[in-house]
């Protein structure tokens, strides 16, 4: 009997001391930042017309960690020339939608051509914060867990 008693008191002082610790823990962040691929003819992170589809490599930074290079893509809406740099067209806007964590990056003609967007797709990336959004870049912050 007098060792149940200490079992007992030893597991409402872990439970309690464990409580304290979650309660007192806040939601750790990331921040992640994807730029656009460019128009262009220089460069790695260019959008190149394959007739019916349209796709470039754009830039993805998780914190401070090292770059990837994820595939925007996107259907060629018809209309859009083979020469990009000719067609007119450069970064227009970029969004995110946290519902789904989809990315888009919108490109528009000088010359009165019509638009097209690339979208990437981001893995386990849901319900983020847009911090901010230029023409070809967007920072995203996510929560994530818990940061004691």
């Amino acid at each position: 009997m007098i060792k149940s008693k200490k079992v007992i008191a030893s597991l409402v002082a872990f439970a309690a001391i464990a409580s304290a610790q979650i309660a007192m823990a806040t939601p750790g962040n990331i921040s992640i930042r994807l730029d656009c691929p460019d128009i262009g003819s220089k460069g790695t992170e260019i959008v190149t017309n394959y007739g019916s589809v349209l796709t470039g490599p754009g830039i993805e930074r998780v914190g401070t960690h090292a770059s990837t290079f994820p595939i925007f893509s996107g259907v060629n809406p018809g209309g859009v020339p083979m020469d990009l740099v000719v067609g007119g067209y450069s970064n227009h806007s970029t969004a995110y939608n946290p519902g789904t964590g989809v990315v888009t990056c919108t490109y528009a003609s000088s010359l009165g051509n019509p638009p097209f967007e690339l979208t990437l797709q981001m893995q386990n990336a849901f319900n983020g914060i847009v911090t901010k959004s230029e023409s070809d870049e967007i920072n995203i912050k996510f929560t994530m867990g818990v940061k004691a």
